[in-house]
């Protein structure tokens, strides 16, 4: 450790922190997924124990992250994109939201507004089975963030599945008065 001067404002110590100095942290924490609570965290044992029967990985190092989160690392790529693919979901009765690690999580937890959640789409057409047409249908629903696996190589078309993130503070209506194959209306 080495001493570094706080800066002064009005006469009080104030930390300023450069971009550059979370560069390396990408690459540190990519094999990172955050696993986080709506509300206080279950207890270690208890989290440790739902997770290893949800997910069936082979290796995954998890280690408490704050008062409301823990971190899960994984031995490899195609283990932490399982557990991504397989999205949040409810634990001893409490929300357990699921996202790659991300440069000040836990504030944005905090001041949760937003929140990733899988979509179904059932019955999409092959026409417009492409990023751009998965993204347009996505986004009546809320911002796209990425598909599975499954969606992505077309190994399944019965349906699609899309992770999207929904603004929790949105006034709540029905995207699809008209039934659900009336989000194509718009389309071309």
């Amino acid at each position: 450790m080495k001493y570094v001067p706080p800066t002064l404002v009005e006469g009080k110590p104030v930390v300023h922190v450069k971009s550059s100095q979370f560069a390396h942290l990408h690459k540190k924490h990519e094999k990172l997924v955050v696993g986080s609570f709506i509300g206080r965290r279950p207890g270690y044992s208890y989290v440790k124990e739902m997770v290893n029967k949800a997910w069936k990985v082979q290796h995954c190092i998890m280690k408490a992250y704050s008062e409301y989160s823990f971190t899960f690392e994984f031995a490899n790529e195609v283990d932490k994109q399982k557990v991504l693919d397989m999205g949040s979901f409810h634990m001893a009765s409490r929300l357990f939201v699921i996202q790659p690690w991300k440069l000040f999580h836990e504030a944005d937890l905090q001041e949760l507004k937003t929140i990733p959640i899988w979509v179904v789409f059932k019955k999409f057409p092959l026409e417009i089975w492409d990023e751009e047409g998965l993204s347009q249908v996505a986004n009546v629903v809320g911002h796209p963030l990425y598909m599975d696996k499954l969606t992505e190589t077309m190994e399944r078309t019965s349906y699609a599945r899309v992770c999207v993130e929904i603004n929790c503070n949105a006034p709540k209506s029905d995207p699809y008065p008209n039934g659900p194959e009336s989000y194509l209306e718009a389309l071309p």
